[in-house]
């Protein structure tokens, strides 16, 4: 697991898998791509797409997966400004897609 300590830009192949955690709350934002997104102790798994972000609360695991093509993927540690945008998506939802 890759601890999360200043700004990182990513570029993330498709079917890569990232592992992060950090100590504070950080923002995950999306230039390019699709993200599948899981965070430890949260029921939903959640898709983020270009131009989107999502917020990560503090302490938390999280696992970031491409899809379908490269991602390009910004974490930003702290509370950033701006709109915080993902969808929730059910795990069953989850699993009828990937099948």
């Amino acid at each position: 697991m890759k601890k999360l300590t200043v700004n990182e830009n990513l570029l993330l192949l498709p079917g890569a898998l990232l592992s992060v955690a950090a100590e504070s709350a950080f923002d995950i934002e999306v230039e390019h791509g699709l993200l599948w997104i899981t965070v430890e102790n949260d029921e939903c798994d959640y898709w983020l797409g270009a131009g989107q972000r999502m917020r990560v609360p503090a302490q938390r695991h999280v696992v970031l997966e491409a899809q379908r093509e490269h991602s390009h993927v910004h974490l930003l540690p702290g509370a950033s400004t701006g709109p915080v945008v993902a969808g929730c998506l059910p795990l069953h939802a989850v699993l009828v897609a990937t099948n």
